[in-house]
């Protein structure tokens, strides 16, 4: 599906790229914008430098996911799920490719410090645009492939005995490769790999992360039936990319590049416990309800 509104398609729209402007001389002060009283108008006419492929495709989601459950006795049950899924022919402006130099260009790059003439000094590629850019294309990109593949398993033990808790891990990969249709070449350097926030298809896959372990629980205390509640999650850190911006290119405009492969860092994992205090409320006003007081670590 490809949205009708905002770029690139709002200029395919000829309602978008027509504009009249008057200046209005209200001589009978009726105030009521009427033919013949303007002192002059100007027709603006936006060039469409926007098309749409003649042979674009919808672009498609598969996805195929495997479930077992198994109850332990009355209190306890044990599922694993196993998904899979793959995005194909996602939507992609293009120009022309001769807009960009057939060969790649060199330049200093003073590496993750950001320092020159240190040791972690180097050089990068990209490709120089050599005219300025040209109509763009709505079309598909034929060899890009996003994929999920995930495994679930969860243990929850419903409430007895005065606690209950829900449990889940996952272990999982989500990868991007093949990408080749885009406004700039450049944006195609160092492309494939984990998915990070960044370099996704921009359905909703987010970020790679190989594992997420979530425990959730609460236990009752004999005691005025105060419930202790507390939830956990831990999970391993974001994947990114160094990359270097503001290259400038002969023709106008500058470039961004990833001078590595996609997903060469990841971020510290991330862990959270929230822990909260609850007890009946003895409120006349607010019956039945709970005060709660909460702490995270």
């Amino acid at each position: 599906m490809i949205s009708t509104t905002g770029t690139p398609l709002d200029n395919v729209n000829p309602n978008f790229t027509y504009q009249a402007q008057y200046t209005w001389n209200d001589a009978n002060k009726d105030l009521v914008f009427q033919p013949g009283r303007t002192d002059w108008w100007r027709e603006h006419t936006l060039a469409r430098t926007t098309t749409v492929d003649p042979n674009y495709r919808r672009p498609y989601t598969d996805e195929y996911t495997a479930t077992v459950d198994r109850d332990l006795g009355q209190a306890f049950r044990l599922s694993a799920a196993y998904s899979y899924r793959r995005e194909k022919y996602p939507t992609r402006p293009t120009t022309p490719r001769s807009r960009y130099a057939a060969t790649l260009s060199t330049r200093a790059d003073t590496g993750p410090d950001g320092v020159a003439g240190t040791a972690d000094d180097s050089t990068l590629s990209y490709y120089n645009r050599l005219s300025t850019a040209g109509p763009t294309v709505v079309t598909n990109d034929p060899t890009a492939l996003q994929t999920y593949s995930g495994l679930e398993i969860t243990g929850t033990k419903r409430l007895s005995n005065r606690w209950q808790m829900l449990a889940g891990l996952t272990f999982a990969r989500t990868r991007i490769e093949g990408l080749s249709v885009n406004v700039t070449p450049n944006s195609l350097l160092n492309v494939s790999g984990p998915v990070t926030s960044a370099s996704g298809l921009g359905t909703g896959q987010t970020g790679d992360h190989p594992y997420q372990f979530k425990l959730t629980g609460q236990y009752i205390l004999p005691f005025q039936d105060i419930s202790v509640s507390a939830n956990l999650l831990t999970q391993s850190g974001i994947a990114y990319t160094r990359q270097v911006t503001g290259i400038p290119l002969t023709a106008v405009g500058t470039a961004a590049v990833n001078v590595e492969p996609l997903a060469s860092h990841r971020l510290d994992p991330r862990s959270q416990v929230d822990i909260a205090f609850r007890s009946p409320s003895s409120s006349p006003v607010t019956a039945g309800s709970t005060r709660a007081s909460t702490f995270t670590i």
